[in-house]
């Protein structure tokens, strides 16, 4: 936006809106947006197709609940990884190349993870799922960002933020109820059908960005290219904000992701004893939160990104604590507080980085990504550990503590 860092944070409706915003070039954004939507939700919804499952794996592959979290944060680790590529990538030659190119080779692990025999060959093919998914989703990022009005930009983040809400509800329920009718190989053919469908449709439907810069240049990449343009990444670390939102993005997706992990093994002991199915069916709670994006993202549109971020994170805590209750209608209200205040947080914190990039928006979105996923793989891996050793409770301690850093990143690097 060429303003300076040090004065983004605020109303943000007190920008210029003199850089594209007119009605008629929102009633063009808002037919791109939607077609980028739902290609988004769908592409998302594979990263989670075994986080409902996950007892069922354990059980069919004789493995422990921390072995089997390796099909949720192989894949988010990978993602974490391959977030760094695609932004630099598609600043260089175009967000729709990038975009359709990794859908359609996402097809490939999708197919093959349905003849998966054992953990190993499962893990390796989800892993290759997670270096794909970003291919769509972080470049969409920018390619929002382009494309709304600055004006707009925290209303832009809610739909992407929703558009993955939908992505998840969708990989779990599709994931868990396939499974528990079918048995567990058959979910990667579905998700392999509906990916494919998808891609057909973006490919078809999806015009190249309007308003998106190209580098300067020849289209064609070398090797010594693509690592100047990864260098890039670098000056974030000279960037006060975007280091702060990415280390609070660690640590709240560190706490929603281990939360979602962990509660199928909580929900199938006493006293609940929920079938495979009811425990897919907890997942709904996805649905409570599927508004609030759009909502808070304007919101912090008006008010300022920092103090809607410090209520959420709030927000968060509560849920936290709710899901220690020992009732079911408890745990519900717990993790639907908690959906509701994490995807409210990832909307703002999304568009607080982009209106503290400078420069190369989605490079930036990558590196903020990068450290999204990160706390997406510590996650499960850590909190499977506590969950070992402490049970519920070595869970929820974990997720305290990160939520914790959260805030104190909010209040000294974000300032």
């Amino acid at each position: 936006m060429g303003t300076d860092s040090n004065n983004v944070e605020g109303p943000i409706h007190s920008l210029p809106t003199s850089i594209g915003n007119t009605q008629q070039e929102m009633k063009v954004s808002w037919w791109l947006i939607v077609t980028l939507l739902v290609g988004i939700a769908t592409i998302f919804s594979n990263l989670y197709a075994t986080q409902p499952i996950l007892p069922i794996l354990s059980q069919s592959l004789d493995v422990s609940p921390a072995l089997s979290a390796l099909t949720v944060s192989a894949p988010v680790l990978c993602v974490a990884l391959a977030s760094a590529i695609y932004g630099p990538l598609s600043d260089r030659i175009g967000r729709k190349p990038v975009m359709i190119g990794a859908a359609c080779l996402l097809l490939l692990p999708t197919s093959l993870a349905a003849l998966a025999a054992n953990l190993p060959m499962l893990v390796i093919c989800r892993a290759f799922q997670g270096l794909l998914i970003p291919g769509t989703t972080v470049v969409g990022i920018a390619y929002i960002q382009e494309e709304f009005p600055p004006a707009w930009r925290g209303m832009g983040m809610g739909a992407y933020v929703s558009a993955t809400v939908l992505g998840g509800v969708e990989g779990r329920l599709q994931g868990g109820l396939i499974a528990d009718w079918l048995g567990w190989h058959w979910i990667f053919i579905s998700f392999a059908i509906t990916t494919g469908l998808e891609t057909l449709l973006m490919t078809l439907l999806l015009p190249g960005i309007k308003h998106g810069r190209q580098v300067s240049g020849s289209r064609e990449l070398k090797l010594r290219q693509v690592g100047r343009i990864y260098l890039q990444l670098s000056a974030f670390f000279h960037q006060q904000r975007i280091i702060g939102a990415s280390i609070m993005a660690l640590a709240f997706f560190f706490t929603f992701i281990s939360i979602f992990t962990y509660i199928p093994y909580r929900m199938k002991e006493a006293p609940f004893s929920l079938s495979d199915s009811a425990v897919s069916l907890l997942y709904l709670v996805y649905l409570v939160g599927l508004f609030v994006p759009l909502w808070v993202g304007r919101l912090s549109d008006k008010v300022g990104r920092r103090l809607v971020l410090g209520c959420t994170l709030s927000g968060v805590t509560v849920g936290i604590l709710l899901t220690s209750l020992p009732n079911l209608i408890g745990i519900l209200i717990g993790l639907a507080v908690l959906c509701c205040c994490l995807f409210a947080t990832q909307t703002v914190a999304t568009a607080f980085v982009g209106d503290n990039a400078n420069t190369a928006r989605g490079s930036a979105a990558s590196f903020y990504m990068l450290w999204y996923y990160i706390g997406g793989f510590l996650g499960p891996l850590l909190c499977g550990l506590a969950w070992q050793v402490l049970g519920w409770w070595g869970v929820l301690a974990l997720c305290l503590i990160a939520i914790s850093v959260s805030f104190a990143s909010l209040l000294t690097l974000c300032a």
